[in-house]
């Protein structure tokens, strides 16, 4: 949620975040919750290094999540 609530740097970042906070909390309640992430097994951060897909953006996640027999993997980033 740090990441994901990230307010960035003055002038740059999410506009408005506390106006959206409710909205963005409940929307990835509701994914963690469709990927049964209280039981996983494992979650494991890990980040872009070589081969970035784009240009590595300044506050960015990643998630290697294993629970109820499956895999999932959650990316997610912000940029001005």
């Amino acid at each position: 949620m740090d990441m994901i609530l990230y307010e960035g740097d003055i002038g740059h970042g999410p506009e408005n975040i506390d106006e959206k906070r409710e909205e963005l909390i409940s929307l990835v309640d509701k994914v963690l919750s469709a990927i049964n992430i209280e039981e996983a097994d494992l979650v494991v951060g890990f980040g872009f290094r070589q081969g970035h897909p784009a240009y590595p953006v300044f506050w960015d996640f990643a998630y290697d999540v294993h629970a109820s027999g499956q895999r999932w993997i959650l990316v997610g980033s912000s940029s001005d």
